[in-house]
């Protein structure tokens, strides 16, 4: 018969070595003994995830949060497996208990929010961070999520005000300001989005996507040549903002199909 706790020491020794297989073997041993011993059943899920088989891992963590039902790290541990899964529903009903065990913690609230949204709830998905945001009102991640909510459900100028909100509270970050820019775009306002987007440019001239909004922006605005410059920067900066380029001007400025590819590709330099 074996000591359970040496065996549980000893595999605890392997699994913060980074032999997780060792550690695995000596984590049955103590639950083929002890089957409701905690520790060993989190760790031997925690060590099959690490090795890459998160399906293996999942009963165990499962078992472990049913051992603990308040311990947040066999929660957490158990939502991160059916999460890196694609389990979406499930997950969502793990990151509730997530949530629910730590209120505050910003990453469980935003990965509850996007399996929410992954299974069609984009209403819960918004209640979940607007609880977020009422709870931690200057935290940038929760209004940047409630912008892209809003945004995907259509609600354009709700994402507007988020994405001002994150911009007031880190204006050094870019994605923050090409956000605005974007959702500008969606609202027709053109020289506020063009504005926003320059921010961004400003603070990451190598986006590509910023430089290509910058000129859907000018174009849509009337200024074909503002739009072009944009786009000559947004191919200098990554080729592949060609393919956006074509794509948003199969039909020209003025209603004509672009014909001649060739002479779009010599004029942007891609």
């Amino acid at each position: 018969m074996i000591d359970p706790a040496a065996v549980l020491e000893q595999a605890v020794a392997q699994h913060n070595a980074g032999r997780f297989d060792a550690a695995a073997t000596l984590y049955r041993q103590v639950l083929d003994v002890a089957p409701d011993t905690f520790d060993a059943r989190l760790l031997l899920g925690s060590a099959l995830n690490a090795q890459g088989h998160p399906d293996q891992a999942e009963p165990h963590l499962a078992a472990a949060r049913e051992l603990d039902p308040e311990n947040a790290d066999a929660a957490l541990l158990y939502a991160m497996v059916l999460d890196g899964q694609d389990k979406h529903a499930e997950a969502a009903d793990a990151f509730r208990r997530v949530v629910a065990l730590m209120p505050d913690f910003v990453d469980g609230a935003i990965k509850l929010a996007e399996h929410l949204v992954a299974t069609g709830d984009l209403r819960d998905a918004a209640d979940v961070i607007f609880e977020l945001i009422n709870r931690q009102p200057e935290c940038v991640e929760a209004h940047f999520e409630y912008g892209r909510l809003a945004r995907r459900a259509g609600g354009h100028e709700f994402a507007a005000e988020s994405f001002r909100r994150v911009v007031e509270l880190a204006p050094d970050l870019a994605v923050g300001h090409a956000n605005l820019g974007q959702t500008q775009i969606d609202l027709g306002k053109f020289e506020d989005a063009i504005d926003a987007l320059r921010r961004a440019a400003a603070l990451d001239p190598e986006d590509h996507v910023v430089h290509f909004q910058m000129g859907r922006a000018c174009q849509l605005a009337g200024d074909l040549d503002r739009a072009m410059d944009c786009y000559r920067k947004a191919v200098a900066a990554d080729k592949a903002a060609f393919k956006l380029i074509l794509k948003s001007q199969e039909w020209g400025p003025r209603g004509q199909l672009w014909l001649d590819v060739a002479a779009l590709r010599e004029e942007l330099g891609a």
